[in-house]
């Protein structure tokens, strides 16, 4: 079967998987993705020149990366982006598999194996559990990203290499991080004769660097320096734990992906061969670098795991194909995938962990608050809550250039917390604060004292759904 034929398979199977879930749960998947869907239209309204976000933080400088809300904002200008977006979403994470399948087939070399090595890494990469959530209905940074990459790197690998720049440019405006990645791994890939190529590498570096000044030099500050209260960060950058990573990377995928870097070293001369040293290396340092990125917490796990998925899959299928014996070979692989296939059907099924709760879809939603009203939530909730309702958040999770960030957490850590009524008042006076929300986020990150709220007499319950309340302040 010839490789675009394979490659539609892939990409088809692979937009099965991602489609369930984003159809069969009842509002958008992760937090983030309120955030996108309304800067998106922002950026339509603003005539692609947003400079201002009136919600965030009670309003604010726009100053995220802009790939990612020009793209929403050239789709608003033709559709609902609520639901054009997933549908663009949910392809690029398909075609992301396609995008492992084609570089498992450039890293691979064994005529008998590597189509069925490559196949099974894509399927693997579409099953693994936090790619099913990122690349499943949510419209994030990340699903963008990570598929201009894995374009950047084929091309890298197969004899175009000059046409890397053109995704590599889009690395540029969807995450300049990557774009620096790939600008220097190209970097191992000029050639003499080929200076059109090194000036390209060195411009997306520069590129690069000069976007990534202005928007990560706050941000870098506030993580790697652990600038913010212990328990903020805490409920930010949840304690890596063994569980926790196997929870998002599939056992079986996550353990065989790790003994591959060393079986790749140890083998390099048996089963299947890695085309060149130079791309064996580069994946290799690829899979170190992510890994030392989830277990030292300098990326928060999510983004972590979700990058190192793809080369712990190619990883897997590589380990696996040093067996010898071609029935315990094809045995094993058949049992991988059967498992993989088992552990993201279950994450499908329970999606409550980058979804909202239909409680606090609901209580958001027969709120009747104005876009002068400002609510306080917690980070995690900040974006849903501008969303659904119109209205200021006093914080929410873009954290870049944010105005007073450690003030902010602190006071509203008191506000969900203490006893003191007369504190909590001066707290939301101070923001303007005109309604509390109280969800499983706000419990779960402030550990909210629902009591103290309830008997706050400066306080009156405006929309309760089951758990979810909203509390309005008395003027």
């Amino acid at each position: 079967m010839k490789t675009l034929h394979i490659a539609g398979i892939v990409f088809l199977l692979a937009l099965a998987v991602h489609s369930i879930p984003a159809l069969t749960t009842p509002s958008p998947m992760g937090i983030d993705t309120y955030y996108f869907l309304r800067i998106g239209s922002l950026m339509k309204d603003s005539g692609f020149n947003l400079q201002h976000d009136p919600l965030s933080f009670g309003g604010r400088a726009f100053n995220y990366p802009s790939g990612l809300p020009l793209a929403l904002g050239a789709l608003a200008l033709f559709s609902d982006i609520s639901t054009t977006g997933i549908a663009l979403a949910v392809i690029i994470g398909a075609l992301s598999s396609v995008l492992v399948f084609l570089i498992s087939l450039e890293l691979l070399k064994n005529e008998k194996r590597k189509t069925r090595l490559a196949f099974a890494s894509a399927l693997l990469f579409a099953f693994v559990p936090v790619v099913v959530w990122r690349t499943s209905g949510a419209i994030i940074n990340m699903n963008f990203e990570l598929f201009f990459f894995l374009m950047s790197l084929y091309l890298l690998l197969g004899k175009m290499k000059e046409l890397f720049v053109i995704p590599a440019l889009a690395l540029v405006l969807f995450s300049p991080a990557f774009g620096i990645i790939i600008s220097v791994i190209s970097l191992a890939y000029v050639r003499s004769k080929k200076r059109i190529f090194c000036i390209a590498s060195v411009g997306v570096l520069l590129l690069s660097l000069a976007n990534a000044s202005l928007y990560y030099s706050s941000f870098r500050s506030i993580y790697l320096a652990k600038s913010l209260p212990v328990q903020i960060y805490n409920a930010i950058y949840p304690p890596v734990t063994l569980d926790a990573i196997l929870y998002r990377l599939d056992p079986a995928v996550f353990a065989l992906g790790i003994a591959s870097v060393v079986l790749v070293i140890m083998n390099s001369r048996k089963g299947v061969q890695w085309r060149d040293e130079k791309n064996k290396l580069v994946v290799i340092i690829l899979s170190c670098a992510f890994f030392a990125a989830l277990i030292t917490g300098l990326v928060e796990m999510d983004r972590a795991s979700f990058y190192l998925s793809f080369p712990l899959c190619i990883g897997a299928c590589y380990a696996l194909s040093l067996i010898k014996n071609e029935r315990l070979f094809t045995a094993m692989l058949v049992l991988l995938l059967a498992f993989a296939a088992a552990d993201g059907a279950l994450v499908a099924a329970d999606l409550g962990y980058v979804t909202p709760w239909k409680e606090d879809m609901a209580a958001l939603s027969s709120l009747k608050s104005t876009p002068n009203d400002t609510i306080l939530s917690s980070a995690v909730s900040g974006h849903l809550v501008s969303y659904v309702t119109g209205s200021k958040n006093v914080m929410d999770g873009n954290l870049i250039d944010a105005p007073d960030i450690n003030g902010r957490f602190s006071d509203a850590w008191a506000a969900y917390t203490t006893s003191d009524n007369a504190q909590r008042a001066q707290i939301l006076e101070k923001y303007n604060v005109t309604y509390i929300f109280l969800s499983h986020w706000e419990r779960e990150q402030f550990d909210a004292n629902q009591t103290a709220l309830d008997a706050d007499p400066y306080l009156s319950v405006a929309v309760k759904f089951n758990d979810t309340v909203i509390y309005r302040r008395a003027a």
